[in-house]
């Protein structure tokens, strides 16, 4: 990643059916982390252990089954340990990070509450405002970047597009009107980019 100048690493979520929590893939982590390159998690068709249910209606694609897959491989991560072993490790999520904002409170509830859950040093959504950074892409309604905004801060969401789902100026027009300071938009738009990437 040195040699070749890159700020990133874009994963196509699972592969094989397997998942990044997975020991054989930690590799993966363990470089992303030393080369302070922050991973972009990318939703694609849910593996075969999920896609059964999601046949009708197209409820593999976008419409739903791109985001339950994204937001279960990064549930996987929050839940294995992995940020115990590489704590410096940034993810990125697109689609307002999947609907794991939402659900914060409740994996810390339940995490904690159930015999047999992973032991981990700290709480789910610890990891999660720590390790991850979300990008609105395409989800361009208000109640749902004020909710990001009040859960993560707008240091932790970068503005995104996601064409064709969104056209760039439909994006832009909403992110400009949106109800957040000036300084966080400016930090959305551009500034949070910059130091996420290394840019």
């Amino acid at each position: 990643m040195v040699d070749l100048g890159l700020n990133g690493v874009l994963i196509n979520s699972h592969t094989n059916n397997e998942f990044l929590d997975q020991p054989q893939y930690w590799a993966i982590l363990e470089a992303a982390e030393a080369l302070e390159t922050p991973i972009y998690l990318h939703p694609r068709i849910p593996p075969a252990q999920m896609y059964g249910a999601l046949t009708d209606y197209t409820l593999y694609s976008a419409l739903w089954g791109f985001g339950i897959e994204a937001s279960t491989h990064a549930v996987r991560l929050l839940m294995s340990g992995v940020f115990d072993e590489f704590p410096r490790l940034k993810i990125i999520l697109g689609h307002m990070g999947e609907g794991i904002p939402f659900w914060l409170s409740r994996l810390d509830t339940i995490s904690s509450s159930r015999p047999g859950m992973p032991t981990t040093v700290r709480r789910p959504s610890e990891y999660f405002i720590e390790n991850f950074a979300i990008v609105t892409s395409a989800m361009l309604w208000d109640p749902i970047l004020t909710f990001c905004h009040s859960v993560l801060g707008p240091e932790k969401i970068m503005f995104g597009i996601d064409y064709p789902f969104a056209p760039s100026a439909v994006a832009t027009r909403w992110m400009d009107a949106a109800p957040l300071p000036q300084a966080d938009k400016r930090m959305i738009y551009q500034e949070n980019a910059e130091r996420i990437f290394s840019l």
